[in-house]
């Protein structure tokens, strides 16, 4: 269970960091386990900054993915995609 709270310049680091924390506890685990899941709580996020918000799902997204894309009225679009490595395996 990771909360993210916003989308500040850091996020991305922050949800790398808990996730790592997360996996090493549960290989520490009686069991030897592995994480089967993961809660990541947006509630009561007000968003914040594009450019964090792609860095965060690029931790979960295959490389060359989609991540968001954005239109103006009168400027063209612009399509974000993942260009990293997930650091979550499928």
């Amino acid at each position: 269970y990771i909360a993210l709270h916003s989308f500040a310049r850091d996020a991305a680091k922050e949800v790398a960091e808990a996730y790592i924390n997360m996996e090493r506890a549960a290989a520490k685990a009686k069991d030897g386990g592995t994480l089967s899941g993961l809660i990541l709580d947006l509630r009561g996020n007000p968003g914040g900054l594009l450019d964090a918000a792609v860095e965060v799902a690029e931790l979960f997204l295959p490389e060359g993915a989609e991540v968001v894309s954005t239109r103006g009225r009168s400027l063209g679009g612009t399509m974000y995609i993942s260009a990293k490595e997930p650091l979550v395996p499928r």
